[in-house]
């Protein structure tokens, strides 16, 4: 999956995001919003968190995180 950046003048940067399954999707996520579009400060200190995903599925158990 990859994340793109754009910043007011168009100028952007793409940052590829790997994801670890843990389990078979027998039971389909549901998150909070698909799409979101967010807003940083160009001057934000690195390691700044920008936006945080939820979801939540019907898994019970071991397979429930």
């Amino acid at each position: 999956m990859e994340v793109r950046a754009v910043d007011i003048g168009g100028k952007f940067c793409v940052m590829e995001v790997h994801l670890t399954i843990r389990d078979v999707n027998d039971n389909s996520p549901v998150f909070e919003t698909l799409e979101q579009p967010v807003s940083i400060s160009e001057g934000a200190p690195v390691n700044t968190l920008v936006y945080r995903v939820s979801a939540s599925d019907a898994d019970l158990g071991r397979n429930s995180w």
